[in-house]
Parts: structure tokens; sequence; C-alpha cells
């Protein structure tokens, strides 16, 4: 876990999110908006998925395995949050 989380921060800097928003699950506590909202952004030897924003876990999980969509991207990272975030499911 450790070794994922330092994997995580070496590449997370490029896409100017931080380590604790990205791929968890963010919730807005306004009254009139309590949408759950879910994001990743990662950056592997310059190749950059780019910031991606969804609004639904089943949504951000298809997300990550997507690689065309990721701009064939960092799939190592993407696997190893699909495997933390999306229990039950299959890469």
């Amino acid at each position: 876990m450790k070794l994922i989380l330092i994997i995580f921060s070496l590449f997370f800097s490029a896409c100017g999110v931080s380590l604790v928003v990205a791929g968890t699950k963010l919730v807005d506590t306004t009254e009139e908006n309590k949408a759950e909202s879910y994001s990743y952004c990662h950056d592997f030897n310059g190749c950059k998925t780019g910031e991606k924003k969804f609004s639904s876990k089943d949504v951000f999980c298809a997300g990550l395995r997507d690689d065309a969509a990721n701009n064939y991207c960092a799939r190592e990272l993407r696997y190893e949050q699909f495997k933390q975030e999306c229990p039950g499911k299959t890469w």
C-alpha cells in the first residue's frame, strides 16, 4: 500500500491534482448540490491521461479501464487504482 502511494505521489503532480483528491469520492456539501463525483489524473514517463471526472462510480471504473480515452497512458497506475477503488469489478 505504501509503495502504491509513493508511486501515485510521484506521478500525480503533472495534472495539478493532489493525491488525496485523485481517485477518491468527492461530495459537494452545499444543500442544492449533493452530487458525488469521481476523478483521477495520471502521468507516467510524460504520458498523461489528462484529468478525468465522472458522476458515478460505475462510469469512473469504466474510465480507468478505457485505454483509448486515457491516451494509452499510465495503464499500470490506472490498474492499481481500479483494484483499490472498484472492488468486485473485473478489469
